[in-house]
């Protein structure tokens, strides 16, 4: 109910005055605790118990009924359903009734996972660092989407609640208050999940870009995001951004250089994205040279004829791990950290036309990174060897990164079996 298009839906209905039941599931829970004005207005009624018959958006209504009585519901819908007009039905649940721990704890139960953790998360990475930045710059601002704890916030909100903002599910709203910001003088840092990200396209184009405003985007959950299934995969959003004007692109390899380019966005005075998987910081790597826009880093020595580009943590790894495998098949590969999506190191691609060039990105194929260096090369006249892993541009089950990369031939492996047959044919 905090986003746009439940208003659009509601609006149209009320005029169409067709027979429809609505129902309002108020479990005062999305992910993190209910906000704004809608959620104080279902409070009231909750409070007061409404038994009346009485009118909500032009609607009639039916409530609060107790969702976890079934002859209450029953009796409920009888009611809605025996109606000649549009009826709401408010239904009071309890998120994660009948288990103690998620009805003590909604948010951390939301999506929970058994496994230890042994080592800090990129989102929790992303949340110390900001932290940090706003502890020395009273410009820096926290904006979430009901994704405070999801996205690592969770401390900045406590520690700088004049200077934090959760705006519900509304990622649309999220954007343009973070626009306002950034006319404001103010330094922004938008946290959002990947795939929620696309709510906010419209958005990010027309008041973010054209613009040209320095607004941070702090996106989580790229790539393959495991266990949650087709509508969680963040494999778009290199394509989709890749296509914005003044929006620059960055994917850090690791925790250590996610710290550093959250501090090189302090002085970022265009639009940024900044993008990380969910997942735990498990690689450390020796080489981190500071980041300069549109410039890349060698993670070898760079003097053989086989160069794998990889975008991003996950993708990085996949590589490296690549050319260990190809390593002990006696063929010599360097592996490149391209760290920016956008602006692409045209240098470092200037100097290595000649060789066999693969690249490497957790996310799909069409309009990614990959084929952006096929258009580089395409529009310079070179007749580059370059072979890109991506993923195809289809909906992606719920599942593992390691098992859904391997199913889509893009795990180490895989990788490393078709460059060996390519560069020994």
């Amino acid at each position: 109910m905090t986003g746009g298009l439940a208003y659009e839906a509601l609006n149209d209905l009320a005029g169409t005055g067709h027979k429809q039941i609505i129902v309002l599931n108020d479990n005062e829970m999305s992910i993190s605790r209910n906000v704004g004005l809608i959620s104080n207005y279902l409070e009231r009624l909750r409070r007061e118990r409404v038994k009346r018959p009485f009118s909500l958006f032009n609607l009639k209504y039916i409530g609060v009924v107790d969702g976890h009585d079934i002859k209450a519901l029953v009796r409920a819908f009888g009611k809605a359903k025996a109606a000649d007009e549009p009826v709401m039905v408010h239904i009071l649940t309890k998120k994660g009734k009948g288990y103690s721990e998620a009805e003590n704890d909604p948010e951390k139960y939301h999506g929970y996972s058994p496994s230890a953790q042994k080592y800090p998360t990129f989102s929790q990475i992303a949340g110390e660092t900001l932290c940090k930045l706003a502890q020395k710059d009273k410009n820096v601002y926290a904006v979430t989407a009901a994704m405070a704890s999801g996205t690592g916030l969770d401390e900045f909100e406590k520690r700088f609640p004049d200077r934090f903002a959760d705006v519900g599910i509304a990622e649309a709203h999220a954007m343009c208050m973070s626009a306002g910001l950034a006319l404001g003088g103010k330094k922004p840092y938008f946290a959002v999940y990947s795939t929620f990200l696309q709510r906010a396209y419209d958005q990010l184009i027309h008041d973010v870009c054209l613009n040209s405003l320095p607004v941070t985007l702090l996106v989580d959950r790229c790539g393959i995001v495991a266990g949650d299934g087709e509508t969680h995969q963040g494999v778009f959003d290199i394509s989709f951004m890749r296509a914005l004007p003044d929006l620059t692109v960055i994917c850090p390899k690791d925790g250590e250089e996610l710290k550093s380019a959250l501090k090189w966005s302090l002085d970022c005075k265009t639009p940024l994205a900044i993008r990380y998987p969910k997942a735990e910081d498990c690689h450390k790597y020796a080489v981190h040279t500071p980041i300069k826009v549109g410039k890349w880093e060698y993670l070898t020595e760079g003097k053989e004829d086989v160069v794998i580009l990889a975008t991003g943590a996950v993708s990085v790894a996949t590589a490296v791990a690549a050319a260990e495998i190809l390593k002990g098949k006696g063929v010599a590969a360097d592996v490149v950290n391209a760290r920016f999506v956008k602006p692409l190191d045209k240098e470092l691609l200037d100097s290595i036309k000649e060789k066999r060039i693969f690249t490497l990105e957790d996310g799909v194929k069409t309009g990614g990174f990959g084929e952006g260096i096929v258009a580089y090369y395409s529009e310079s006249d070179v007749n580059a060897d370059v072979t890109v892993f991506a993923f195809d541009e289809k909906p992606y089950p719920q599942g593992s990164v390691g098992y859904i990369m391997k199913a889509t031939g893009i795990d180490p492996e895989s990788i490393a079996e078709k460059i060996f047959s390519k560069v020994t044919a």
